[in-house]
């Protein structure tokens, strides 16, 4: 596919990728901050190498995209480095780190990200915490709006999915398309 498109892709195998450390492990989940971080550093090691070996790329063809948890990572990288992308793609993923799946509380998803709101616990995840991996949270919405942030973000999710809520994706893409810096709404 690369030589055919004439594209790099990168696939990253984040810090608690795969069933035993994002659902087994001993540490809570960390819901895509931590991940999106890694994301970009690929990207910014492959683009470097790119440069020093002086090989053109187009930095207004970059574009993200992961299902689930990767969802969750392209929604998080796009929130962290909201200039980067052309395009971000999300299927079916987390989109907010909620009481229920933050606390395995009864109401919604059957995710249990294993975190604790005893401020005593390794475990504990602050209110500030968690907002930062609420990929529609309202300030940070806000602020990439003032940063003129211009990708098209593109949300598939299932109306079924238990796990990765639909309304959670209903709510992202009004919260989006209400802070879309005046663009046609029909860009996500």
């Amino acid at each position: 596919m690369a030589k055919e498109l004439n594209v790099v892709a990168i696939c990253v195998n984040y810090l608690q990728s795969g069933l035993a450390d994002s659902v087994n492990g001993p540490e809570p989940y960390d819901f895509g901050y931590l991940q999106a971080l890694a994301a970009l550093r690929s990207l910014w090691y492959l683009r470097d190498a790119l440069d020093k070996k002086h090989i053109a790329y187009g930095d207004e063809r970059l574009f993200c995209t992961g299902g689930s948890g990767g969802g969750n990572v392209t929604l998080m990288a796009n929130k962290l480095a909201p200039r980067t992308f052309a395009c971000i793609v999300d299927m079916c993923g987390m989109k907010k780190l909620s009481d229920d799946v933050a606390f395995n509380f009864p109401g919604g998803s059957d995710l249990n990200a294993r975190w604790s709101r005893d401020r005593n616990s390794n475990n504990y995840l602050s209110i500030d915490e968690q907002e930062i991996r609420f990929v529609g949270h309202p300030d940070h919405l806000a602020h990439m709006t003032q940063l003129e942030a211009t990708a098209r973000i593109v949300v598939v999710h299932g109306v079924d999915d238990e796990t990765c809520r639909y309304e959670d994706a209903v709510d992202l893409v009004g919260r989006y398309r209400s802070n879309a810096c005046g663009e046609d709404d029909q860009r996500l």
